[in-house]
């Protein structure tokens, strides 16, 4: 698709237990970029911190 990729990840939102996170991978061709991929997660905290 591409010359090759490029991945910008962003935390959407961080809190005390738990964080948003997205990033979207581009493909670059002669120096144009084109979305070609986007993920999000959340993660979240089990447990106790001791």
């Amino acid at each position: 698709m591409g010359d090759y990729i490029v991945a910008r990840a962003t935390a959407i939102y961080v809190g005390k237990t738990q964080a948003v996170c997205r990033c979207d991978v581009f493909a670059v061709k002669d120096a144009k970029e084109s979305l070609c991929a986007t993920a999000q997660g959340t993660i979240t905290k089990i447990g106790s911190s001791q």
